[in-house]
C-alpha cells in the first residue's frame, strides 16, 4: 500500500501518511453523481426511466422492459426476471470492476418496487430450505409479524451496499401511490389521503438510510408565459402548463430530508430530454459553493493557528 500525505485546504491539517494509505480524508470532498446513492420517487410516466437512461456508464436493472422505448439513451440496460439471473449479473458486475474490466460506474434499479419481487423469490426460497418450512408461497407466509418483509429489506440493504463496496454508484427509482390513513385531530378521528412510495414501509426504509440524496420528481404550474404582442412587446400570457422539477427536500413521501450535498437547490427543472445534464450541472455549481465556502474559512495568511 502506498503511503501518502494528505493536506485539509481549510486548517492545513496533515493526515498522518500510515493513515492516509488506508483513506483516511480531511475536509470538504463530497462524491461524484455517478458515485452517489440516489433515491427518486415519482408517479408512473413521470420520467424516471428517461432519466436513468441518461446516464453515462450507467447499467440499468429493469424489470418490465420499458427502458427500450427510451429515444438516444446512453444508459445500457438488462432486464431480470429471477433472482438466479440478478445473482449472476451482480456477480459478473463486481468481479469486473476489481478487475478493472468493467465499462460501468453506475448500476440503476429501474425499480425498487419491482425489484422487491426478485428479492423476494430468494427469501422465500432459503426460507423453505430451512428445517420443515416448505409451503411458503409469498413473502406472507415468511415468518410471522410480517418477518418476511423486514428480510426483504434487509437483502435490499445488503445488496446496494455490495454494489457500493464494490464501486459503483446507484440510482433507486420508485413509484409512488395514494393511501387513506386514519388521523386523529382534535379527538376525531378522520381519513386523510397521503402519498407513499409504493414500496413496502420497511424495505424503504432500509433504502432511505443509505441514500446520499432523496428527491421526487413534482409537477409545478408555469403561471405566465412571455409572449411579444403585435407591437412585439413581451406581455404575460396566462397558462395552465405543467413543467416538471426534481424535488430534493422532504415532501409527503418522505420520512426525512436527504441531501448531503448543502448547496444542492431543493429544486432541479426535470425536462423529458436532458434531465441528468441539468442535475449533474447543479451538483457541479453546489461542489464550487462548497469548495468556496470552505477556502473562506482558511486562516489569513501570517495569523496564528488555534489549535
Amino acid at each position: 500500500m502506498t503511503e501518502q500525505t494528505l493536506t485539509n485546504a481549510t486548517t492545513g491539517q496533515v493526515v498522518e501518511s500510515r493513515f492516509a494509505a488506508l483513506g483516511v480524508k480531511h475536509g470538504f470532498d463530497p462524491l461524484t453523481p455517478e458515485r452517489a446513492s440516489i433515491v427518486v420517487l415519482g408517479w408512473s410516466g413521470d420520467g424516471k426511466t428517461t432519466w436513468v437512461s441518461s446516464i453515462p456508464r450507467c447499467l440499468i436493472i429493469e424489470f418490465s422492459d420499458s427502458a427500450g422505448s427510451v429515444v438516444g439513451a446512453k444508459a445500457h440496460r438488462i432486464r431480470v426476471l429471477t433472482w438466479a439471473e440478478y445473482d449472476a449479473l451482480r456477480t459478473l458486475l463486481l468481479t469486473s470492476k476489481k478487475d478493472g474490466s468493467c465499462p460501468y460506474d453506475t448500476i440503476a434499479i429501474d425499480t425498487g418496487d419491482e425489484w422487491f419481487d426478485i428479492l423476494a423469490e430468494k427469501v422465500i426460497s432459503d426460507y423453505n430450505k430451512i428445517g420443515k418450512h416448505a409451503d411458503a408461497h409469498n413473502i406472507g407466509d415468511v415468518g410471522q409479524n410480517g418477518a418476511g418483509y423486514g428480510d426483504v429489506g434487509d437483502l435490499m440493504e445488503k445488496e446496494l451496499r455490495g454494489l457500493q463496496a464494490g464501486g459503483f454508484g446507484w440510482v433507486f427509482t420508485g413509484h409512488l401511490r395514494e393511501k387513506d390513513v386514519e388521523v386523529e385531530m382534535g379527538g376525531v378521528k378522520k381519513t386523510s389521503t397521503v402519498i407513499r412510495p409504493v414500496l413496502t414501509q420497511s424495505s424503504a426504509r432500509h433504502v432511505v438510510r443509505m441514500a446520499y440524496i432523496k428527491a421526487q420528481i413534482i409537477d409545478v404550474p408555469v403561471l405566465v408565459d412571455m409572449r411579444p404582442n403585435a407591437a412585439g412587446k413581451l406581455i404575460p400570457i396566462p397558462t395552465d402548463r405543467m413543467e416538471k422539477f426534481l424535488r430534493v427536500t422532504t415532501t409527503q413521501a418522505d420520512e426525512e430530508i436527504k441531501k448531503k450535498l448543502h448547496h444542492l437547490p431543493d429544486r432541479i427543472p426535470f425536462p423529458r430530454l436532458g434531465a441528468w445534464d441539468i442535475f449533474t450541472a447543479e451538483w457541479t455549481k453546489a461542489v464550487a459553493r462548497g469548495q468556496a465556502e470552505e477556502a473562506s474559512l482558511r486562516p489569513t495568511p501570517g495569523a496564528t493557528a488555534t489549535k
